[in-house]
């Protein structure tokens, strides 16, 4: 059975002269038009290559609002985008909630979302359901939290290299979550394996209410994670050498993320528009 992915990188957070949105948490108003304009014709992109009666899960989040509103903001951009389009139908977490009822539970959103993908005036569609949730293998704060001895860690890249981010993910790659000091951060090659894991219980668990449609599964997490998992997946490993020629030395931006198929013993990754192929034995050597 071939699995299909996607996982791109937050949009834009507040700063002194962007202000957070009132409506999305986490974000700027430049993050939340990114993401209804950009973000949303990345991932029409992949809705339109997606196979007949696909349906399209982006239900991936962090426990930081960031990458929660980045997905509802573009799942509000993908129902403009398809507004007249009767081939494929766009359900939004807000329209899901409020028809599921009053109370609003994961249960009866579920319910509701089987009931709109099975009925007969939608059997022949492309779905996509834009409904975001926590998923632990994503998990930001469990890594990277201040309030646990790891972040000293952090600490001490961010006072080394400043705003230079693309040295201390080179360090992290290098050192695989330890220092000279001691302190102890997360590895990233087991960060990049649980990315992948949390990926592959999604799309096992949007199988499971939705056996005859071919699923692609769509997510929302951070760079440093991001660019790890991306790393491991085409090289098999985590190294200041994959970074260097595979992404030269270029950390995510806002805009970007990557594509995966899983079929057969191969894996078909896309990311800054290069085409790489790996045989799954090769990835896990």
């Amino acid at each position: 059975m071939e699995k299909k992915f996607f996982i791109l990188r937050h949009s834009d957070k507040p700063d002194e002269k962007n202000p957070e949105s009132q409506t999305h948490p986490g974000l700027s108003e430049k993050g939340v038009e990114k993401a209804k304009e950009q973000k949303a014709r990345e991932i029409k992109e992949i809705i339109d290559n997606a196979p007949d009666r696909a349906l399209i899960y982006i239900g991936g989040a962090t426990e930081l609002a960031r990458t929660k509103s980045t997905a509802i903001a573009a799942g509000e951009g993908l129902k403009t985008l398809y507004e007249n389009d009767e081939t494929v139908l766009v359900l939004i977490k807000e329209e899901i909630l409020n028809q599921a009822g009053k109370t609003g539970s994961i249960s009866s959103a579920i319910k509701k979302i089987i009931e709109i993908v099975e009925s007969d005036e939608n059997k022949n569609k492309k779905i996509v359901v834009d409904f975001p949730l926590f998923v632990k293998e994503l998990s930001f704060d469990r890594r990277w939290d201040a309030k646990k001895d790891n972040f000293e860690y952090y600490d001490y890249l961010d006072k080394k290299y400043g705003d230079n981010e693309e040295g201390a993910f080179e360090e992290w790659s290098h050192t695989k979550g330890e220092n000279i000091e001691g302190s102890e951060g997360p590895n990233p090659e087991t960060v990049a394996e649980e990315y992948l894991f949390g990926l592959d219980r999604l799309h096992e668990f949007a199988k499971k209410y939705f056996p005859e449609r071919p699923v692609v599964i769509g997510a929302v997490s951070h760079r440093w994670d991001l660019d790890a998992a991306i790393l491991k997946l085409i090289t098999g490993e985590v190294s200041p050498k994959s970074f260097k020629e595979i992404s030269d030395e270029k950390l995510t931006d806002t805009t970007e993320g990557a594509t995966i198929t899983i079929g057969g013993d191969q894996i078909k990754i896309v990311w800054r528009g290069k085409e790489f192929e790996v045989k799954i034995e090769e990835q896990n050597e």
